[in-house]
Formats: C-alpha cells, sequence, structure tokens
C-alpha cells in the first residue's frame, strides 16, 4: 500500500508515517514522497535521490531512491523501505531525502519535520 508523504517548502510532513514501520519488517508499507517537480529553478527529476535516517544513538543508514515519475507540477520519489531502516532498535529515526547532481554532489535536502518511529 502506498502512503504519501507530501513536502512543504524543504520539510517532509512525515505524520502518515509516524508510527508504520515495525521493527523486523520485511514487507512494509511503500511510502512515496511528493515534491515539487522544480525548486530555486533545479529540475529535481534529474537528481538522484537518496534517504538517510539517523538515529537517537547516532546511527546511519542510507538507501539509493531509484523509482521517481514526474505528474504535472510534481515530483513523486517511492521508497521501497529495506531491513535496514526496520532493523535498527530505536525509539525515533530523523528522515531526511538528499538531492544529487552528477557528481554525487548534495544540491538539495528535504528534512523531515519530525522523528518517525519503528515499533
Amino acid at each position: 500500500m502506498d502512503i504519501f508523504v507530501n513536502s512543504h517548502k524543504k520539510l517532509l510532513e512525515l505524520n502518515s508515517l509516524r508510527s508504520v514501520l515495525k521493527q523486523g519488517e520485511t514487507l512494509a508499507d511503500t511510502p512515496v514522497f511528493v515534491l515539487p517537480a522544480r525548486r530555486d529553478g533545479v529540475n529535481l527529476a534529474e537528481l538522484a535521490w537518496t534517504i538517510t535516517a539517523a538515529t537517537d544513538k547516532n546511527t546511519l543508514v542510507a538507501d539509493y531512491l531509484l523509482e521517481s515519475e514526474l505528474q504535472g507540477e510534481n515530483l513523486r520519489i517511492t521508497w521501497p523501505v529495506s531491513e535496514d531502516f526496520t532493523a535498527m532498535p530505536t525509539d525515533a529515526l530523523t528522515l531526511m531525502l538528499v538531492g544529487s547532481g552528477t557528481e554525487k554532489t548534495p544540491i538539495i535536502k528535504f528534512h523531515g519535520d519530525a522523528p518517525i518511529f519503528v515499533k
């Protein structure tokens, strides 16, 4: 099931993900991040996307996001949640989407508006 995560300015509105992920889950629901197609003159559809999560214990995990789709004024980026994200024993995960250029240089970052929780 897709769970849509909207953005406002450069913040991801994570209410829909707050308590969805379960520890050890391999078939988690699929978050779809909805971003503007352009921001500050940059075509976001041309960027490579990574999602990172940091725990309250300073553990960091990251995944490349390979599936994105341009729909009118929006870019939809699908996050197939890997076991790495649900395996972490933590009270909270701080998420960030990073869009990078051709040389893997970060161009834009969308931060989560609050932590999400793995139950």
